[in-house]
């Protein structure tokens, strides 16, 4: 293909994909509706809580250490328990066989 051609096609794509973005958009504006009064009120109690101490209470959790929590080793970004899950999981998913399939394996080639 020229390079010509694949201009054409990619600003022919542009032009269409564009378009239909411009006209999703004016239509989702024309539907939008002013916020009610109550919509207002809550979304200003919202803000309030979010700022005030509302959110250094929920903060203040994270601070405390839990018995269930296990310590990850220094540089690491998860606890050792949770990377062997993870490493179990992606070989059983990508390259891992299991005991089950391989021994119906072995009996299938050796019949």
């Amino acid at each position: 293909m020229s390079v010509a051609t694949r201009l054409g096609l990619f600003l022919l794509v542009t032009f269409f994909s564009g378009s239909i973005v411009v006209m999703a958009a004016t239509d989702l504006r024309n539907r939008l509706k002013p916020p009610t009064n109550d919509e207002v009120e809550r979304a200003a109690k919202l803000v309030q809580a979010l700022r005030g101490d509302e959110l250094f209470r929920v903060e203040a959790k994270y601070d405390e250490q839990h018995p269930n929590l296990q310590p990850r080793k220094p540089g690491r970004y998860l606890p050792e328990y949770d990377m062997k899950k993870i490493k179990s999981f992606l070989v059983g998913i990508i390259g891992g066989i299991s005991e089950d399939s391989a021994d119906s394996s072995d009996a299938a080639q050796s019949d």
